[in-house]
């Protein structure tokens, strides 16, 4: 009986603090102090049968990495501002990128996407700039993504903005988590999906699955269960060092042997299975373009910015790009080259980090800008913008 009270005394006790942790987390996700007191990071992705994950519906709450920001998704499931799916007759663009694109790290307004939105509606009244941003994707995920919410948003342009070490990556061809091309029985690359058949992916859209993504919506100390398990339950013990890798900036690597690797892939076809690839993303995105007539346009970054011993390298393999991707019917941006000129500078660290860490990590306010200035450049660029009314 003694053992029976302690036990009930002891559980008793554990409520009372999870109920008060919640309490204080909540006042102060819900006031001014989120921005300096520790707060439960949000868990907006979750699972998608198009593209492996995606955001979820309608979430909101903190974003504590790299830089405080208060995130909400769009009902349509996008970093994104609040849109109808069904479109008006003003012109409207989509935007498909890596966590650069997504930008959780800055509030919505500051986003490129947002950016480019306000600069070309100043000229079309009402011109929209939809953020289809998704940390990580691979060029797999992108084509999936057009097929899919893409298409659904009926765009005039459709732009990708593409790393080009992407298409080299182990990651393209991996549908473990999302979408990879592999070989079918024919030998093809075509898009594959097995998982879908993961338990991971299984469970998280089941009832269970549900049940917990409804506890991370509506309780605090979930969430810092989850992102205690997500960082690792010993995350702050000590890690052997490691030697930093010495680059010199996120934009302007000048290594030879990416170039070289790059010119082996879209020149000489080479390696085989990588080519095999490239030529199914090619394809599949001259598909979607010509059944919807849809502009789609790829722009392409770390293509060696402001190296002059790699110059002439340089130039042939965008010129190789931009023809390849013309005998598509799909558009090419050299993105490095406007970046370029709009920065004024190859050095881009100041467009990345935020207070003591600036220089790394993804883009800051101005690298935000500068990045919605060249979206909105390359969208207006396109002959079918703006589309006549209907």
């Amino acid at each position: 009986m003694k053992v029976l009270r302690s036990i009930f005394r002891f559980a008793l006790g554990l409520i009372t603090a999870a109920i008060a942790a919640e309490l204080v987390l909540r006042i102060i996700v819900s006031t001014p102090l989120w921005q300096v007191l520790p707060a439960p990071t949000i868990m907006f992705y979750g699972p998608n049968a198009d593209t492996g994950f995606s955001h979820r519906p309608n979430v909101t709450g903190i974003w504590t990495a790299e830089n405080r920001t208060k995130v909400r998704t769009s009902s349509l499931g996008l970093r994104d501002r609040e849109r109808p799916l069904k479109r008006s007759d003003a012109p409207r663009a989509i935007v498909i990128g890596d966590s650069l694109i997504e930008a959780v790290q800055v509030e919505q307004e500051n986003t490129s996407t947002a950016v480019a939105e306000r600069i070309l509606s100043a000229k079309h009244p009402g011109a929209e700039v939809v953020n289809l941003g998704l940390q990580g994707v691979t060029p797999a995920v992108q084509v999936a993504r057009l097929r899919s919410i893409g298409l659904a948003l009926q765009p005039d342009v459709a732009v990708l903005l593409v790393t080009l070490d992407w298409l080299l990556s182990d990651n393209i061809r991996d549908d473990s988590l999302s979408p990879g091309y592999k070989q079918n029985a024919q030998g093809r690359y075509e898009l594959s999906y097995a998982f879908r058949q993961g338990r991971g992916y299984k469970f998280r859209t089941s009832q269970a699955g549900g049940a917990v993504y409804w506890l991370l919506d509506h309780s605090m100390i979930a969430r810092v269960v989850n992102a205690r398990r997500n960082a690792g339950w010993f995350a702050e013990w000590p890690a052997p060092m490691q030697q930093p890798e010495l680059t010199s900036g996120p934009q302007d690597e000048c290594r030879a042997e990416r170039m070289a690797r790059q010119r082996a892939l879209w020149i000489d076809n080479q390696p085989a299975d990588a080519a095999g690839i490239l030529d199914a993303v090619i394809r599949d995105l001259s598909a979607i373009s010509r059944d919807n007539k849809l502009p789609v346009v790829l722009a392409m970054r770390n293509i060696g910015l402001g190296c002059e011993r790699i110059a002439d390298a340089r130039k042939a393999l965008t010129s190789a790009i931009e023809k390849r991707l013309a005998a598509a019917g799909l558009g090419f941006v050299d993105f490095d080259s406007l970046l370029l000129e709009k920065n004024g500078s190859a050095s881009v660290e100041r467009l990345h980090g935020f207070g003591k860490n600036l220089g790394t990590g993804h883009l800051n306010i101005e690298g935000n800008r500068i990045y919605g200035e060249i979206l909105a450049g390359i969208v207006a660029a396109r002959p079918q913008w703006p589309r006549r009314q209907r």
